[in-house]
This record gives structure tokens, C-alpha cells and sequence, in this order.
């Protein structure tokens, strides 16, 4: 069964904002109190997406986020609050059957 467009798109959204917040959170609390969290969450979730990236063969599939692990790594790295979420949500439609594959 597919799952409706408009639940898809609340849950990419959703996932998309709650990055941002966090990562909006995260600098807002490391100026505010001199404690940065964002390292403890930004790494582990980046090292996860490079792992994940390569079981799940993300290569062969078309999008700007289909590169070898060490590009998503150094994308997670650099711009977590953009690339993970976009990771996720690639992901997803990986494990959907909706991603397009390379020809």
C-alpha cells in the first residue's frame, strides 16, 4: 500500500524542521550558557549516515545525496542541520521503492 503524498510531505517537513530547530537550539544554548551539545548529536549521526549510506547502497540510486560515504560524512559534517535531514529523507525513499535509480 502507498503511502498518501501528503503524509510523505508532513514527514519530510517534520524531520527537515526538527533538525533546524535543534541545530537553531543547539548555537542558541552554546552562546547562552558556554556548553555546546551539537557535537554529542552532529558526529554520531553523521558516522551513522556513513555507515547506513554504504549498507544501504546509496550510489546506486539518483540524487545530489547518492555519493560515497566520505562525501555524506563530510556533508554531515559541515552542514549537519541540512544534510542529515536530507539524508533521512533520501533514505526513506530508498526503503520506499520511490527513489529513482541510475541508468
Amino acid at each position: 500500500m502507498k503511502t498518501p503524498a501528503v503524509k510523505i510531505a508532513f514527514q519530510r517537513l517534520g524531520v527537515f524542521a526538527f533538525c533546524v530547530a535543534f541545530f537553531v537550539s543547539g548555537v542558541f544554548v552554546a552562546t547562552k550558557t558556554g556548553f555546546n551539545y551539537l557535537p554529542w548529536i552532529c558526529i554520531p549521526s553523521a558516522l551513522w549516515a556513513t555507515w547506513d549510506s554504504r549498507r544501504a547502497g546509496v550510489t546506486k540510486y539518483r540524487s545530489l545525496m547518492a555519493m560515497e560515504p566520505v562525501g555524506i560524512l563530510l556533508s554531515c559534517l559541515l552542514i549537519w542541520w541540512l544534510a542529515f535531514p536530507w539524508y533521512v529523507i533520501f533514505r526513506w525513499s530508498i526503503l520506499e521503492g520511490t527513489a529513482r535509480m541510475k541508468e
